[in-house]
């Protein structure tokens, strides 16, 4: 995947970061979460990196992205 705008990218990161959590952080963005979760790991495959875990309740930095 070449971003077409790194920054939404950079800024999508951090908003999850921040949030903890792939719905109130696409609330936030004001994007779905399936969009959201797509961007995310459409991108985790492109630089072979898996930046969040995830679980139903909650989304933690991955062991690459701490």
């Amino acid at each position: 995947m070449q971003p077409k705008n790194p920054l939404e990218i950079n800024i999508l990161i951090v908003v999850i970061a921040q949030e903890g959590n792939f719905i109130r952080a696409s609330k936030k963005l004001g994007v779905t979460p399936p969009s959201l979760t797509r961007k995310v790991s459409t991108l985790e495959k492109s630089i072979g990196v898996k930046l969040f875990d995830r679980s139903t309740r909650n989304t933690a930095k991955a062991g690459a992205g701490k």
